[in-house]
């Protein structure tokens, strides 16, 4: 561990990119139980390498632009005179630097070229299904990010409740202790439908509800602009609208 200021900074200049990296990647990949080991490495290896590239680019823009740049050499040679001389010009750049290979760690982990591949190109379909060993649950909720899902949960006890889709879980392991909420939308507000009863009622002044994993039985997700809203006949089975995908 470093023991001096400038270790202190130099050190978080080496992970800061790799922090932010892993955390923006995880809002779009199931969570996962790494060891520590792993997870400190995946961070260093991106710090690192955001760093190095961060600093090939400053020294081309260095060599080739007419800026004002430090001197490397003195430096590294007397790092603590050079830095008394002239703080301000090493802990400019310095700072630039550190913020543009955070920002090149944030956009490399959350790839918005691949969402443009998957709209655009004839390779779309194939980015789209590219994991398929993945979870069940994860990849129908997070299925066509961009638009609305409408959900519906079969119940162990033999009810039924749908909604707009608001959260769920981010645990890839096919565990029931997984839940996701559902909550009220002005179009299709929250429905349910107690057991043996052939119609849904809507759920007034209520907002949101939660569902464990544990008690469903059979789910359905709509993904569309405008699903129609669940009726009589939906409720006895839930084809609201298509494409519907089940788990």
């Amino acid at each position: 561990m470093p023991t001096t200021v400038l270790g202190v900074v130099i050190f978080v200049g080496l992970l800061l990119p790799g922090y932010l990296y892993e955390r923006r990647r995880e809002r779009d990949i199931p969570q996962r139980t790494r060891s520590p080991l792993r997870e400190t490495m995946s961070v260093l290896f991106v710090g690192v390498s955001a760093d190095v590239v961060t600093g090939l680019i400053l020294a081309l823009a260095w060599s080739t632009l007419p800026v004002r740049a430090p001197d490397l050499a003195a430096l590294l040679r007397t790092p603590r005179e050079y830095l008394i001389a002239g703080p301000w010009l090493v802990v400019g750049w310095a700072a630039a630097g550190l913020a543009f290979a955070c920002l090149s760690a944030y956009l490399v982990a959350a790839r918005p070229w691949h969402r443009w591949l998957r709209r655009r190109t004839r390779f779309g379909k194939l980015l789209r299904h590219a994991e398929p060993q993945q979870s069940s649950w994860w990849l129908l909720l997070r299925e066509h990010p961009d638009l609305p899902k409408y959900v519906g949960c079969y119940l162990d006890d033999g009810s039924y409740v749908a909604g707009r889709l608001h959260s769920f879980s981010r645990v890839s392991d096919e565990t029931a202790d997984r839940d996701l909420s559902l909550r009220h939308d002005p179009e299709h507000p929250l429905v349910y439908r107690p057991k043996g009863a052939d119609q849904t009622y809507p759920l007034t002044n209520i907002g949101a509800v939660a569902i464990s994993a544990r008690r469903i039985v059979l789910l359905t997700v709509t993904y569309r602009e405008a699903p129609p809203p669940v009726s009589t006949e939906s409720a006895k089975f839930p084809a609201q609208a298509t494409p519907t995908a089940q788990e």
